[in-house]
């Protein structure tokens, strides 16, 4: 699993349009369903797992790393503005704007927003 992994993140290191295609589809996946499923559930934006594989694997992490630091300009965009992500969920799915607008749901969208940030910032600030 850890080749198949590498090559995507190889692929996706040169190739932006594909980056934004596969963003556009998780914007255009998310429905009013899923916010409450994520909310209910404590569902989290970086999960342990998700964590483990990409972020501590001496072989994956230095990828990731190099992934991450291409596209550091939408990580600024959605994640340490956090409202970009919103407003996006909204556009993709105008149904989805009942919840992401209200509480609980806007706060829990937004913590794990922040929460993901925080994570990566200390990730590529940390040496690899």
């Amino acid at each position: 699993m850890t080749e198949k992994i590498k090559r995507f993140l190889l692929q996706i290191l040169d190739d932006e349009k594909r980056v934004f295609e596969i963003l556009e589809g998780g914007f255009r996946a998310v429905t009013p369903e899923a916010i409450e499923m994520w909310v209910k559930e404590r569902v989290s934006l970086l999960p342990p797992s998700l964590k483990k594989l990409y972020f501590e694997n001496e072989e994956l992490a230095p990828l990731t790393k190099r992934v991450l630091m291409r596209y550091q300009g939408l990580i600024e965009y959605y994640l340490a503005n956090p409202e970009n992500t919103l407003r996006r969920l909204c556009e993709a799915n105008p149904e989805n704007a009942k919840l992401v607008l209200k509480e609980p749901y806007k706060g829990y969208i937004l913590n794990e927003l922040k929460s993901a940030y925080e994570y990566i910032k200390r990730f590529l600030g940390s040496e690899s």
